[in-house]
């Protein structure tokens, strides 16, 4: 996965019972990040995550945009040199250009209930002078209309992520970005290949055990079952 993160995590993100728990207390920097190459296919670009728990709730955590040059500094506040967009889970917006730093534009973004869980969603739009809008903010499914327009070209967007911040705990059970390129992979199991498929697509296998007692790998995918010619030992 080409991914970014930040270098002044005291815990690095990591996985906990199917969720990414983001821990960015007791950090020596602001701004801890984690973030994945993404290039924009249209002039729309839907960005949600659902939060399962929010125990230590402090300054700015949401999602951001960041500029294909952010790479992996230490924090993304104070820090010159790329373009990003910030959206929090505690009521702010922001924009950050080449030359400076963090820039608010609300104080007033629709902010989740962090008592319990919440799915959040940022639709972020190209506006007529290629620029970046943040259009629309959902929570739970409840529309609010933001409309902000942020001097951050679009072109220049190359990774979507999730902001930490200083003393911030809480836990993602999903994140997705949308639309996305699709394009086509094989995917291959002890070396042998099935058909060339989607890399959106749903591959199941399972090892049968034929009348003769040997095993077979076998791939179900758009409908058909295809056998690949792999005699296994006995698994």
């Amino acid at each position: 996965v080409d991914s970014v993160e930040s270098t002044g995590w005291k815990v690095l993100p990591y996985w906990q019972d199917g969720e990414l728990v983001i821990n960015s207390t007791n950090i020596s920097a602001g701004g801890q990040y984690i973030a994945w190459r993404y290039s924009p296919i249209s002039n729309i670009i839907n960005v949600t995550i659902h939060v399962t728990s929010f125990p230590t709730v402090a300054y700015s955590p949401g999602i951001v945009l960041y500029s294909s040059n952010i790479g992996n500094v230490a924090g993304d506040d104070n820090v010159t040199g790329y373009y990003g967009v910030l959206v929090t889970f505690t009521g702010q917006a922001w924009y950050h250009v080449l030359t400076g730093n963090w820039n608010q534009v609300s104080s007033s973004i629709p902010k989740p209930n962090y008592n319990y869980p919440f799915t959040f969603t940022v639709i972020f739009t190209e506006n007529s002078a290629g620029n970046v809008t943040i259009s629309t903010v959902y929570i739970n499914s409840t529309a609010y209309s933001i409309n902000i327009n942020v001097p951050v070209p679009w072109s220049q967007i190359g990774y979507v992520g999730i902001r930490g911040d200083a003393d911030d705990l809480f836990y993602v059970s999903y994140f997705a970005v949308s639309p996305f390129m699709y394009t086509n992979v094989q995917y291959s199991i002890n070396g042998y290949s099935l058909p060339s498929m989607p890399d959106t697509s749903q591959v199941n296998a399972i090892i049968a055990k034929t009348t003769n007692g040997s095993y077979v790998l076998l791939g179900y995918y758009n409908g058909s079952w295809h056998e690949v010619n792999a005699p296994l030992s006995n698994p």
